[in-house]
């Protein structure tokens, strides 16, 4: 979806709401992205598995998220 060497933040939110039904967002925010607003956001994704991407693409980038 983006490139890693972008990264600058990588993060999993949960609301009241998400936590009751065991779901989360993940949100990939990019350094220099200019006008173009390059933040990504994944919702209703299983709790679990949004924080096994998480651990994935900070593994994969090398980022200090």
């Amino acid at each position: 979806m983006t490139f890693f060497e972008k990264l600058q933040s990588v993060t999993v939110k949960q609301s009241p709401f998400d936590r009751r039904w065991h779901m989360a967002t993940l949100a990939v925010d990019t350094v220099a992205a200019g006008p173009a607003n390059h933040r990504i956001q994944v919702e209703y994704l299983d709790s679990e598995h949004a924080v096994e991407e998480l651990r994935d693409i900070i593994q994969a980038s090398d980022c200090v998220c």
